[in-house]
């Protein structure tokens, strides 16, 4: 095993299997191996509307055995508006977050005080935000190519 591992990263990876996670378990008995997490959904839906197991379960079993809280870098974490902000002044409140999950594209919008834009060609259907009225867009569209008639053009 490389000793020299100084961070642990979990996200969306079809081939993880319990060798991974004992090793990244071993690593962060290190206090100064970095945990880090992308994507922490605990189900992962799929355009049929079936779901399977997402990065969240994983990231919560290291949590359990390592006894340790990752840093959260993908959505819905504000994280990732924080490290734009380092590099562009953008203004929140005049910025528009456009996907098609409520649970992670929505929610970072809210997180993060962006606009919110919620594409019904996706994942997330109008009538979810009944069922989760914290994560409400302010608009909604059909499809994204629905969006560029409403785009300057010069």
């Amino acid at each position: 095993m490389d000793h020299n591992v100084g961070a642990v990263i979990v996200d969306f990876d079809v081939n993880i299997n319990y060798a991974k996670l004992t090793k990244a378990s071993i690593h962060l008995r290190k206090p100064d191996c970095l945990f880090l997490a992308g994507a922490c959904d605990m189900k992962v839906p799929l355009s049929s509307g079936f779901k399977i197991i997402g990065p969240g379960c994983f990231v919560s079993a290291l949590e359990q055995v390592s006894g340790r809280k990752p840093m959260i870098f993908g959505k819905p974490s504000p994280l990732i508006r924080d490290c734009i902000m380092k590099k562009y002044p953008i203004d929140c409140g005049r910025t528009l977050m456009i996907g098609d999950m409520l649970e992670s594209d929505i929610k970072l919008g809210t997180n993060c005080g962006f606009l919110k834009l919620l594409v019904l060609s996706g994942i997330s259907k109008l009538e979810d935000t009944k069922e989760d009225n914290t994560n409400v867009p302010h608009y909604y569209i059909k499809t994204l190519g629905d969006l560029f008639p409403l785009l300057p053009t010069s």
